[in-house]
C-alpha cells in the first residue's frame, strides 16, 4: 500500500513536469531485494506546486529549518544540503540545494546515496552505490572523515549495514572508522546506539555487526562484557571460545524477537568473570552475566521492561531440560511465571545454546517434540493449574481470616508453601482443600 502511494505521487509529479525520485533507504532496499520500511521522495517541485498538484489529498508541512511535506503519509521533500558547524548531527543547518546531486552527497554511505524514478526508470547514482551493493562493499559517500565528523553515529550505522549486506569495509572507510572510534563514546547519544543494535538484531547474521564493532575498536565502549569474551576458553565441554559460542547462539535465534536474540549474544558474558582455572568451571556465570548485562543495558537506555526480559532469560538459560516429568514441568512453569518469561522463549534459547556448542550434538527434532509436549500436556490437562500464588484458589485475605493474621511476611510464607503443595499435586488447588491445609 505504501509502495503504491509513493509510486503514484512520483507519477503525478512527473506528469506535471516536476522531476521526482525515490531516494535513500528505499532505493537501497529495492536493489538489495528487501522490503523497504519507508518511502521517501525528493522533488524539484516547490511547496506551492505541491499544494496545487495534491489539492484534495491529505497534505501537511513539517520541519523548522527546512520544510518537508507529508502527502498521504509519504514524506516528500525538496533538494537539501547540510552545513555542519561542529561534531554531531545536532550541529547542522539544513538548507535548500539546487541539484539532486547536492542532495545525494549529504548522505552517509554510497548505497544510501542513490535516487530512482519509478515513472521513467531513471537511476541517479553519482557515487557508484549500486556497484558497491553488488560488490558488498561498505563505503562512505565522499570523504569518510567528513562523513564521520558530521555524525559519529555513522560509525555504528556502517557496522550495521555491513551486517545487513554481509559484506566488507572499503579500505579508506575502515581506516576512518578505526581512526575515529573514540568519537562514539564522546558524541553519540546512547539512545541512538540502542536503536542501531535493535535494528541489527533483525538481520540474518547480527554476529557480523558485533564483529565489525570489535574490529574497529568500539565494542568495548558498548558491551565491554561481551568484548571480554573474545578469545576466552569455553572450557572442557566446548570446542569453541566463549565469543564464538555467543555469536553462534545469537545467530541461531529468530530475527522476529530482537530482544531474545540480543539475550542470546549476551547470555554467557558472565563466564570470563566466573571462570575457575583450577577446575575449568563457570559456576554461577548466569547470575554474574545478568549483573553486567544490567549495567550495560541501562547505560544504553533500554526500557526497564526490556532489561528485565533479557536479564531473566540470561538467569534461566542454565535451567536443565532433563528430568522434565509433570512435577518438574510445573516447577519450571512456576519459575517462568515469576520471571514473566514465556517458556517457549526459554526453550528457543536452550536449543540455540546447544547449537552453539561445537563439541556436542544438537537437540534432535524428537527431543524437542518431547520437551514441547511435556509442557503442552501439563498446561492443557490442569484446569486448576497454579504456577504463581495468584493462581491459587485462596488469596491472602482467606489466609488472614483462617489464621487470624495481619498482612505481612507470614501470609506470604503460607501462600508460597501452598503453591509448592499444588505444584506437587494440582488437584489440591481448591479452596476447601487449601483452607484445610492452612
Amino acid at each position: 500500500m505504501q509502495e503504491q502511494r509513493a509510486f503514484e505521487i512520483v507519477q503525478k509529479l512527473c506528469e506535471k513536469g516536476c522531476k521526482s525520485y525515490l531516494t535513500g533507504g528505499v532505493v537501497r532496499d529495492l536493489f538489495l531485494g528487501c522490503n523497504p520500511l519507508d518511502y521517501d521522495i525528493v522533488t524539484e517541485a516547490t511547496m506551492e506546486q505541491l499544494d496545487i498538484i495534491f489539492k484534495g489529498h491529505k497534505i501537511s508541512h513539517v520541519g523548522k529549518s527546512f520544510e518537508v511535506s507529508i502527502i498521504d503519509g509519504i514524506e516528500v521533500a525538496g533538494y537539501r544540503k547540510d552545513t555542519y558547524f561542529g561534531i554531531s548531527n545536532k550541529n547542522c543547518n539544513v538548507e535548500p540545494a539546487e541539484t539532486l546531486e547536492q542532495d545525494l552527497s549529504r548522505r552517509d554511505l554510497t548505497m544510501n546515496s542513490m535516487a530512482f524514478c519509478p515513472y521513467t526508470n531513471e537511476v541517479i547514482d553519482p557515487f557508484n552505490g549500486l556497484q558497491d551493493i553488488n560488490d558488498k562493499i561498505i563505503k562512505f559517500t565522499g570523504d569518510p572523515m567528513d562523513r564521520i565528523n558530521e555524525d559519529p553515529n555513522r560509525i555504528i550505522r556502517a557496522c550495521r549495514f555491513l551486517a545487513k549486506i554481509e559484506g566488507n569495509f572499503n579500505p579508506d572507510t575502515l581506516y576512518a572508522l578505526r581512526s575515529n572510534a573514540h568519537l562514539v563514546k564522546m558524541h553519540v547519544a546512547k539512545e541512538r546506539i540502542q536503536k542501531e543494535i535493535l535494528k541489527a538484531m533483525t538481520y540474518k547474521k547480527p554476529s557480523l555487526f558485533f564483529e565489525a564493532l570489535h574490529d574497529i575498536g568500539i565494542l568495548e565502549f558498548i558491551f565491554p562484557s561481551l568484548s571480554n569474551c573474545i578469545g576466552h576458553t569455553g572450557g572442557p565441554y566446548h570446542n569453541e571460545t566463549v565469543w564464538q559460542h555467543s555469536m553462534i547462539v545469537g545467530d541461531s535465534l529468530s530475527s522476529n524477537n530482537p530482544l531474545l536474540r540480543l539475550a542470546g549474544y549476551l547470555h554467557d558474558v558472565g563466564k570470563p568473570w566466573s571462570y575457575n582455572s583450577e577446575n575449568s568451571t563457570f559456576k554461577g556465570h548466569e547470575k554474574v552475566g545478568a549483573y553486567f548485562a544490567e549495567i550495560e543495558l541501562n547505560k544504553l537506555k533500554f526500557s526497564k521492561k526490556e532489561i528485565n526480559y533479557i536479564l531473566e532469560i540470561i538467569k534461566l538459560h542454565m535451567r536443565s531440560t532433563k528430568h522434565l516429568g509433570p512435577k518438574g514441568v510445573r516447577k519450571s512453569l512456576k519459575k517462568f511465571t515469576e520471571s514473566i518469561i514465556d517458556w517457549k522463549d526459554w526453550l528457543r534459547l536452550k536449543i540455540a545454546d546447544k547449537k552453539g556448542n561445537l563439541k556436542k550434538d544438537n537437540y534432535t527434532i524428537t527431543e524437542i517434540k518431547i520437551i514441547v509436549n511435556s509442557f503442552m500436556n501439563e498446561l492443557e490437562k490442569n484446569n486448576n493449574k497454579a504456577f504463581s500464588i495468584l493462581d491459587l484458589a485462596v488469596n491472602g485475605f482467606d489466609i488472614m481470616k483462617a489464621k487470624n493474621l495481619k498482612s505481612g511476611y507470614e501470609v506470604g510464607r503460607i501462600m508460597n508453601h501452598l503453591l509448592e503443595l499444588v505444584l506437587d499435586n494440582p488437584n489440591l488447588n481448591t479452596k476447601e482443600q487449601l483452607l484445610e491445609r492452612i
